[in-house]
This record gives C-alpha cells, structure tokens and sequence, in this order.
C-alpha cells in the first residue's frame, strides 16, 4: 500500500505540472485563425515580469516571410512560455515558425497549439493543405 501511495503523489505531482491540451483537426485550426503566416525569427529575449521574481517568457521577433492566410505587417512579436507545464516551446533564434493567430490577441505559442516550427523546404506538401484549407473557407 505505502508503494503505490508513493506511486500516485508522484503521478498527480508531475500531472499538475504538465501541459495538457486537447486535439484540433488542421481544419479547425484554420478556421479559427485570422492569419497564418510562416516568418524567421530574428531575435528572442526572456521577459520578466514585475510581480513576481520567478515569473517569467518568451518574446521573439518574427521577419513574416509567406502570407497564407490574412493580412499582416513585415514584422510579428510572438510570446511563449518557459515549458514545464505551461505549454511554452522553444525559441530558436534562425529557425523557421509557422503562426496562426487571431487579429486582436497577442501571439502566444506553445505546444497546444498549430504554432511552431516548420522546415519550410520539408514542409511543402503541410503547407499546400493549409492553403486548400484556406480556400475551401466561405
């Protein structure tokens, strides 16, 4: 008995500081999005915030490059967390992104969602479903 105890408050401790998200088909992905747009990104910082000293993210400046869906200027800012449960994924300044986002809301990436990086020479065949995706909008 005391093993498996031991057993189960590991497994809830590392659950309650997991990333846990749902599956979205491509379709509703795009469907939800204002603008998808694949960029480089050009810079990264770790953002502190005020109230808290052990708070912190991610901020990146993307270089958009390909326009699919929307409308969207030369230049995107795109936040994320730090991982360890809060979804936040890794921004690799000179890696290729792909962002989905909705006009009035700030970019926050991270694994829950279709934002992340692409290896825009791989990812053609990816990239052609998006726009028919696009297309097949009303």
């Amino acid at each position: 008995m005391g093993r498996f105890l031991i057993f189960l408050i590991s497994f809830l401790a590392c659950h309650a500081y997991s990333c846990s998200c749902g599956r979205v088909l491509i379709d509703e992905h795009v469907n939800r999005a204002d603008v998808i747009y694949i960029g480089f990104l050009a810079s990264a910082k770790v953002v502190e915030m005020d109230d808290q000293d052990d708070m912190w993210y991610l901020e990146g400046t993307i270089n958009v490059k390909d326009v699919i869906k929307g409308a969207v200027g030369k230049i995107d800012i795109v936040k994320t967390g730090k991982g360890y449960g809060d979804c936040g994924i890794p921004l690799t300044v000179g890696r290729w992104y792909i962002i989905f986002r909705n006009k009035d809301k700030e970019i926050y990436i991270g694994s829950c969602g279709e934002s992340g990086t692409i290896n825009t020479y791989m990812d053609e065949e990816y990239i052609e479903k998006l726009k028919s995706e696009v297309a097949k909008e009303p």
